[in-house]
């Protein structure tokens, strides 16, 4: 039976959110999203994804790093560039990334499900990541509120002709959105330990 994933209400921009008065610290646990288990699970789909694609996806030793696609947020920087870059920019460049990522798990899943239906344990992590991205935006939203900081107020990157390209080119896609999304994880965790937070606040995934 098709699962839908069911969009989700707009997520509140800038000081619209009123769970954390501007006075007040967010009260938010990053402890739980780096040892508690929330980046693994949020890192699972790349290592399942490869093994039902077929080849050469699945072929032992697979890489492309080279691959790329277009609107596919990529994490990757110069050391001293991300190294000086302020709270805010972290912060915003984060939202925009994870608001893409929530488009593009959304395509990944509809692909997945036309590709590899019966690959039911591939379909449920990519719900769960894209239900825990939300979780980490409205987060991000929440952190931004309280330090002033707007969020900016994205719009959808993909059009309807996104569904309509052939399937090696979707497990192209599925690949690099996977893949990058692991990268966006991992830089997360870096720029949160930069971040000039209260100690012991950041992002709970719960």
């Amino acid at each position: 039976m098709r699962q839908d994933l069911r969009p989700l209400p707009q997520l509140p921009c800038g000081n619209s959110d009123t769970r954390h008065s501007p006075h007040r610290e967010p009260t938010i646990t990053f402890s739980n999203f780096v040892t508690g288990g929330s980046v693994y699970a949020l890192t699972l789909p790349t290592l399942s994804q490869l093994s039902a694609q077929g080849s050469p996806f699945s072929d032992p030793g697979f890489s492309a790093p080279g691959l790329r696609w277009a609107g596919v947020p990529v994490a990757t920087l110069p050391f001293l560039v991300w190294r000086t870059m302020g709270d805010a920019e972290r912060l915003a460049q984060s939202y925009e990334a994870y608001a893409a990522f929530d488009a593009f798990l959304q395509l990944v899943w509809d692909d997945q499900d036309e590709l590899c239906p019966d690959c039911t344990e591939l379909l449920a992590k990519l719900v769960s990541a894209r239900t825990r991205t939300r979780g980490l935006l409205a987060n991000l939203v929440s952190i931004m509120a309280s330090m002033g900081i707007p969020a900016s107020r994205t719009t959808d990157i993909l059009t309807s002709e996104a569904a309509g390209v052939a399937a090696f080119e979707r497990k192209c896609r599925g690949y690099v959105v996977c893949r990058e999304y692991h990268g966006w994880v991992d830089r997360t965790v870096r720029d949160f330990t930069l971040c000039a937070l209260p100690v012991g606040s950041a992002m709970d995934l719960g």
